[in-house]
């Protein structure tokens, strides 16, 4: 049973006895997953019990851990006769993680319960780290490599113990676990805080992973310049173009891996009414290096705009009905039949006349359709069963006001040209808006944290937590330069270094070749380095309240950040710095 499989809030919660809220074993659970928590005091009535294995009942898995226990045998290390019979009665109705912090010899407490018993986690001692290792051990953050030194008769024999695998889901460390010195990390602090201070962004989210281990995981400011709403590291952002490799380029190499879809082959072979028109022609291969012919953008919103609306037409109503069912914001529903227009104007749109790299929306939201016409299933629905449900990524997916309370989630932008209302919830591009949220190019939501995780994916070749969610050739086909000695450093989705000498490029200096990720129009930033087993996520809301601020891009500071990541390995690894530490 562990490392728990896929986590799912339906069918797995956590309960602590002995232990208040915040405690330091469910805090770490909720790293990997936002279990329902559950609490009971150690010396509990019947009443209670009953109450709280009633609230148990619609989960599968139970991981219950026990807390303010003793060293001394005379007072049964501190463990009571209720705990027991809680123990024992959920064993028999659930599939139980027992995880218990107290003497190895306390183990004896719950023989009745051992026929019932899926696993026991011994964390030995009461103590934070005791308790965030047990949590990691249980998600597979860290392998269980334990031994018992006593025997435990007639159960458990001298060095009994179950080596469970190493490097299962990402760990939680200190710098020093990943070999980084900490002081080195006081610049990217400094570097974040300044860009607050110069009112870069209000606030925002910075994960670090390098091999493995989460050592760097940082809220800063705000969500909005107001200050009343600190960010909190399960905060969610708008990821803006990160959706073309989170969810687009993900969803296609899936397929790929599937047979179902082949980049050599012409959009109509997938999109059969783009026969006969100048788009049907086009390959894939170039539609995702961005080098198609394709248009930029089309700002389809601007034709619905009151001064530019000369034909009579109703576009939206403040209300939702059979005519106008997609929700652009909020009080806002565009016309049903807005869709084929935004189509009709793709199809439509003239060719470049060369084939030179051009960064394009167009041809990721083409890519949603194929993915929804290949599938069966749209975008979002696609994505989420194929790589954010099984991943255990609860934050990430479309249309975040489903799912959690605005507070959660930061707002984007003041849109005063065309929504006329605070971006709040909704995504912010137009385009994917006006498509109700879900778009191959924009819409895609998450925090810093669960964003990491899938672009840890990405740089372990596609498995993780026991499972392949890409073949590794495909990462490979999708991460290289697809037209080496051309002007286009792209990949297929993915971005990749600039190779010309001193022309900037999305990357710090120090990223490799083999580096590879993404930025988006919000003031996000992912990146990927395989050669340093490192992960780097910047997220914010550079564009609340005006899109117009380019002060992210005009100080660097999301490249700056990755390049101060940079110094810290290498200064951790200088002798200098080794003698110091």
């Amino acid at each position: 049973l562990i490392p728990l499989h896929e986590p799912s809030t339906a069918s797995m919660a956590s309960l602590a006895i002995g232990a208040g809220q915040g405690n330091a074993f469910q805090n770490m659970l909720g790293q990997y997953f936002p279990l329902p928590l559950f609490t009971i005091p150690k010396n509990h009535g019947l009443q209670e019990s009953g109450q709280l294995i009633k609230a148990l009942e619609p989960f599968e898995v139970v991981v219950v851990s026990i807390h303010g226990n003793s060293l001394f045998p005379t007072s049964q290390y501190g463990i009571n006769q209720e705990t027991i019979n809680l123990v024992n009665t959920l064993a028999k109705s659930k599939k139980l993680v027992l995880s218990l912090f107290a003497n190895p010899y306390s183990l004896h407490l719950f023989r009745e319960a051992l026929a019932d018993l899926d696993a026991i986690v011994l964390g030995y001692q009461e103590g934070p780290q005791f308790e965030e290792a047990a949590a990691q051990v249980i998600f597979g953050g860290l392998p269980a490599r334990g031994k018992l030194p006593v025997g435990i008769t007639p159960n458990f024999p001298l060095e009994t113990g179950i080596n469970t695998a190493n490097g299962y889901r990402v760990g939680f460390g200190d710098p020093e676990d990943a070999g980084i010195n900490s002081e080195f990390l006081e610049k990217i602090d400094s570097i974040v805080e300044s860009g607050i201070k110069e009112k870069a962004y209000p606030g925002c989210q910075v994960v670090l992973i390098k091999d493995g281990i989460v050592f760097y995981n940082k809220s800063f400011g705000y969500h909005t310049y107001d200050s009343t709403r600190p960010v909190q590291p399960t905060d969610i952002y708008d990821l803006a173009s990160l959706t073309k490799i989170a969810a687009t380029t993900a969803s296609v190499m899936s397929l790929s891996d599937l047979g179902m879809i082949e980049m050599d082959r012409p959009l109509e072979d997938y999109l059969p009414w783009l026969r006969g028109t100048d788009k049907g022609g086009l390959i894939l291969r170039e539609v995702m290096a961005h080098q198609a012919r394709l248009q930029s953008w089309i700002p389809f919103f601007r034709e619905t705009l009151p001064e530019n609306n000369t034909t009579g037409r109703t576009f939206y109503s403040k209300l939702i009905s059979e005519e106008f069912p997609v929700e652009v914001a909020r009080d806002m529903y565009i016309e049903r039949n807005f869709r084929d227009t935004i189509f009709s104007r793709i199809t439509t749109s003239p060719l470049r006349n060369n084939r030179n790299y051009l960064y394009s929306d167009l041809g990721f939201i083409l890519l949603s359709e194929i993915i929804q016409t290949i599938s069966g299933l749209p975008l979002d629905r696609f994505a989420g069963q194929s790589f954010y449900s099984p991943l255990g990524l609860s934050t990430m997916g479309f249309r975040p006001l489903e799912r959690f309370p605005p507070e959660r989630i930061v707002p984007s932008e003041i849109d005063t040209l065309f929504r006329k209302q605070i971006i709040h919830g909704y995504v912010n591009d137009p385009g994917a808006a006006m498509l109700g949220g879900v778009a191959g190019h924009a819409g895609l939501f998450s925090n810093a944290l669960d964003l990491a995780v899938l672009m840890q994916v990405f740089l372990q070749n596609g498995v993780y937590a026991g499972r392949e969610f890409f073949n590794e050739m495909t990462i490979g086909e999708f991460t290289r330069v697809q037209f080496a000695g051309s002007k286009n450093r792209r990949g297929l989705g993915f971005d990749k270094p600039s190779s010309v000498p001193d022309e900037p490029g999305p990357a710090c200096e120090r990223a490799s070749m083999a580096s590879f990720g993404h930025s988006g129009f919000t003031g996000t930033y992912a990146w990927v380095d395989p050669e340093e087993k490192l992960v780097y996520v910047f997220l914010s809301n550079r564009t609340y309240p005006d899109q117009s601020n380019r002060k992210l891009v005009e100080l660097d500071i999301r490249t700056s950040i990755h390049q101060a990541v940079y110094e810290a390995i290498d200064g951790s690894r200088s002798p200098a710095s080794i003698y110091k530490h």
